[in-house]
């Protein structure tokens, strides 16, 4: 679960939040949830930098909601 939260790669944190999916990892329900229902990088203007982020996170979202559903949270 640290690998997901924290590491700067996503496809790191990507791999992470599919592993728990296929361990069938109910505990980390609560997380994953948050996860799945905000972006931080999500703002009104954005950098070219802010934007590649803003896309990147929400490729992550949908593995996270995609590993939610095979939990069954």
């Amino acid at each position: 679960i640290y690998a997901v939260f924290n590491d700067r790669d996503f496809g790191v944190r990507t791999e992470a939040v599919k592993s728990l999916g296929v361990l069938n990892a109910r505990e980390t329900c609560p997380q994953l949830k948050q996860l799945a229902n905000n972006n931080p990088y999500e703002k009104t203007i954005m950098t070219p930098e802010e934007q590649r982020l803003f896309v990147a996170y929400e490729d992550f979202r949908k593995v996270v909601r995609a590993s939610l559903a095979k939990i069954g949270c």
